[in-house]
């Protein structure tokens, strides 16, 4: 059970154009790095969509599954490397 919060939660502020990630974000997505999960089942071609994608931007990628050796896509393995 989660402790009791020792001052309540304000809900009576508006939202901050200055502080919103959506209206604030990068222009794009060069330097930065994602994280791509991934289980059993992944499909392939959306995998290979995105690091394409990432590439492309000049981003980078890390690939998180939840064995070190990788996982089983839907046509071919996703090996952790």
């Amino acid at each position: 059970m989660p402790a009791k919060a020792v001052v309540a939660t304000r809900t009576d502020l508006k939202p901050s154009d200055a502080l919103s990630i959506l209206k604030n974000g990068p222009q794009n997505f060069k330097g930065r790095k994602l994280g791509i999960l991934v289980t059993d089942g992944t499909d392939i071609k959306l995998y290979k969509a995105l690091t394409q994608a990432v590439q492309a931007e000049e981003a980078s990628f890390e690939v998180i599954a939840p064995t070190i050796g990788g996982v089983d896509a839907s046509e071919a393995p996703i090996l952790m490397l």
